[in-house]
């Protein structure tokens, strides 16, 4: 389970309450988005937490959900139990989820939007490569040398 995950069923765990209202605070995103946008999409292109595609010459970025010791997404980010979805374009930055509780309270919402602002900030700080090397998960493939050499080779038979 990442962090993702642990603090949306955190929310969960609290009971709701009937009051529906949030404040959006997204500024990490839309500081990154404005001052630093292809820092912000490396990293999500980078991340294996994120899937980035193209749908009809729009780029999504969509959350995904480690399982087992695998990062999986559903079609959109729907998922069965818990349903979050997030996703930017490349013309304009647009911030979506979709949440259903038993409660008004949008308790994952608020959690998702918290996390992602904290997961973005050290973008904002140091907005270079070496930042994102460091913010990704440890399930992350990295640059590093090669295991083994493929060589082009002509075998004679004998």
């Amino acid at each position: 389970m990442d962090t993702f995950q642990q603090s949306l069923l955190s929310a969960l765990s609290i009971p709701g309450n009937k009051n529906p209202t949030i404040t959006a605070d997204v500024d990490a995103l839309t500081t990154l988005y404005s001052t630093a946008p292809e820092t912000l999409k490396r990293f999500l292109a980078t991340s294996p937490s994120w899937r980035v595609f193209k749908e009809h010459g729009d780029v999504y970025a969509t959350r995904r959900w480690m399982i087992g010791s695998e990062w999986c997404y559903s079609l959109h980010g729907y998922y069965t139990k818990y349903d979050t979805d997030k996703w930017s374009t490349a013309d304009e930055l647009l911030v979506e989820i979709f949440e259903q509780s038993d409660a008004n309270e949008r308790r994952m919402t608020k959690a998702a939007l918290s996390l992602l602002n904290q997961e973005l900030r050290p973008l904002i700080i140091r907005p270079d490569w070496n930042t994102i090397q460091n913010m990704l998960p440890d399930s992350s493939i990295k640059k590093r040398e090669p295991v083994f050499n493929l060589r082009f080779t002509i075998h004679k038979s004998g």
